[in-house]
């Protein structure tokens, strides 16, 4: 895209993905998004993201995944954030 991160309008179902989070409070999140999250406003709209989602006492982690190592045959880098509300321990686990 055009790389506006969290100032696009398409990007308004990262700030309601928030905001179900804090009302229903699930015990497990996971979120997915492509790379280019981490250069998006050099990098602040991920930091934004994330510093959000532990201000509401998940613990989070996430790794950067490529579908051809997972068994299938195109490279698809992919970023899956994993959060654990109150711990970071099982969120590192998976």
């Amino acid at each position: 895209g055009k790389q506006e991160g969290l100032h696009d309008i398409r990007s308004k179902l990262a700030i309601d993905y928030i905001r179900i989070i804090n009302t229903v409070k699930p015990k497990w999140i996971v979120w997915e998004n492509v790379p280019g999250v981490f250069s998006t406003n050099k990098g602040m709209d991920f930091r934004y993201f994330t510093e959000v989602l532990t201000r509401s006492r998940y613990g989070i982690c996430w790794r950067v995944l490529d579908a051809q190592w997972l068994g299938v045959s195109q490279r698809r880098r992919r970023v899956f954030l994993v959060g654990y509300l109150g711990d970071w321990r099982p969120a590192y686990k998976v």
